[in-house]
């Protein structure tokens, strides 16, 4: 899809827009309370949300300017 090729190529070049350190310190922060199968999940869960997120916005800006 290429939202979500432009998504990540963003994330590479963006990272902290896309996992700011406040989410890094909430994720290290909640990590020795949970197993580690939890906290993959988590961020599986994180990531899944933000190309949401990212998919909204984009469509949304899209079609503010069309």
């Amino acid at each position: 899809m290429e939202l979500e090729a432009l998504y990540e190529g963003l994330c590479r070049r963006e990272p902290d827009l896309f996992e700011p350190e406040s989410l890094h310190k909430q994720i290290d922060a909640i990590a020795p309370a949970v197993s580690l199968e939890t906290l993959e999940a988590l961020l599986q869960l994180c990531e899944d949300w933000q190309k949401h997120a990212f998919a909204v916005g984009f469509t949304a800006a899209v079609r503010l300017l069309t």
